[in-house]
């Protein structure tokens, strides 16, 4: 139990000393059977995330090439609602939105790392 207090306070202080405001957003989608549309509902949650490595990429488009870089994120999941993280959920942060691509959990640390890509 001591080491988990140690750990936590100690992680407490890296996320206040180098964490970033962003905001986790919540997406559930549905479809309107009668117009057959995709609607989204949208919550949005502010917390503090770590922004980590950032790998730029080449991603093809249609009218040519465009990059868009995978950068990791590391978030305390004790800050992110219940059944959080999801793949149709998306991060905004500095004014740009990023979608999530994949996800780890590491138990031990209460931190969930997720890699997203720029929309």
């Amino acid at each position: 139990m001591m080491l988990n207090a140690i750990v936590n306070s100690d992680l407490s202080l890296v996320f206040s000393d180098f964490g970033k405001a962003v905001v986790y957003r919540v997406v559930e989608s549905s479809v309107d059977a009668a117009s057959l549309v995709v609607e989204e509902e949208l919550t949005d949650v502010e917390l503090l995330a770590m922004p980590g490595h950032v790998d730029e990429q080449r991603l093809d488009v249609a009218d040519g090439q465009s990059r868009s870089g995978l950068m990791e994120l590391v978030i305390r999941t004790d800050e992110l609602p219940e059944d959080c993280p999801s793949l149709t959920d998306r991060v905004l942060m500095e004014g740009e939105e990023y979608a999530i691509v994949d996800f780890r959990f590491e138990q031990v640390l209460g931190v969930v790392q997720l890699t997203v890509r720029r929309r």
